[in-house]
């Protein structure tokens, strides 16, 4: 899968990584919105570059009728993490709308993190259980130079035991502002994988504009 080994920079002037879509995620009536899905999903990608199928975080495999390309699938024979709009057809076949990627970020230790403060717009679990989500509403802006960027990552503290047995991890968010104007919010979307980590559940820590925000999830 195409990751991001720790931190994930972002350009300020493409910071936003969904497709702009909003305005047809609410068209009404029978159009070619009316039946529009949003989800996070894992894409796979062939030899040529394009996304030919997905497996959505509720586990539900679908084969596009329009497999794509876009300027941020960059290798082939591999998996992207994105995030799609699309309307389901028969036998498990979808028609792809729009698609953004979305950033993965993979726990690790880290001596100093950076917790910059962030909007925070949700965390949640994917079904599956296979990542845990963000919807994150980043300050942007632009002052004329092109080398500025916000950094994300997953910052990695301790595993806990508690008094039932169980383990649970404890996570930072972490994010460097980078000197990106905060003029106004984009909102951008990241997971955390969680395949293979040796614990019960997971407890994620964001310092936001409104201070400190903590959710703890069961993983098993």
């Amino acid at each position: 899968m195409k990751t991001v080994k720790y931190v994930a920079m972002l350009s300020q002037l493409a910071i936003l990584l969904l497709a702009a879509c909003t305005t047809d995620a609410y068209e009404k009536g029978e159009g070619e919105y009316s039946g529009l899905r949003g989800d996070l999903a894992d894409l796979q990608v062939n030899a040529e570059k394009q996304a030919e199928t997905a497996v959505t975080d509720e586990d539900d495999r679908l084969t596009f009728v329009n497999p794509f390309a876009t300027n941020w699938i960059q290798k082939g024979d591999t998996t992207y993490r994105a995030y799609i709009y699309y309307n389901k057809e028969e036998g498990g076949a979808a028609r792809v709308v729009s698609a953004g990627q979305v950033l993965v970020l993979r726990p690790r230790r880290e001596d100093k993190p950076m917790t910059d403060p962030t909007g925070l717009e949700s965390i949640w679990l994917s079904t599956n259980k296979r990542y845990l989500n963000m919807a994150l509403l980043l300050k942007v802006g632009q002052d004329g130079s092109d080398d500025l960027h916000h950094v994300l990552g997953a910052t990695f503290d301790t595993i806990m035991t508690n008094p039932d047995r169980t383990r649970t991890m404890h996570l930072r968010l972490y994010h460097d502002q980078g000197g990106v104007p905060e003029y106004y919010t984009q909102r951008s979307y990241a997971s955390i994988p969680l395949d293979g980590l040796p614990v019960d559940s997971v407890c994620l820590r964001v310092n936001t504009y409104d201070g400190w925000r903590e959710r703890r999830f069961s993983v098993k």
